[in-house]
């Protein structure tokens, strides 16, 4: 939806519908300005930041590499877990 947004100011922008000169440039500028703060938005929202954001990727990284090491015992607790799930427990 922003990135709609800025298209369209984009094409009013190259149109020149009834703008002058400074008008242009100024929205050129802001325009720019928005664009690069949306890509710092993007990208905040791809990179995890903080303590627990840092901390779910360890014990993340942890539980994968206990599956791949213990695949067997992995199989055994998730069928024992569903077994106690279909009990109701």
């Amino acid at each position: 939806m922003i990135k709609e947004t800025i298209k369209k100011i984009e094409q009013t922008l190259q149109s020149g519908k009834s703008l002058n000169e400074k008008q242009t440039l100024e929205l050129k500028i802001l325009l720019k300005r928005l664009e690069g703060q949306v890509q710092e938005l993007a990208d905040k929202k791809e990179k995890p930041s903080g303590p627990f954001e840092e901390s779910f990727n360890e014990v993340k990284k942890s539980i994968d590499e206990f599956e791949s090491s213990h695949p067997d015992l992995v199989t055994m607790v998730n069928n024992i877990s569903n077994i106690l799930a279909n009990m109701g427990i």
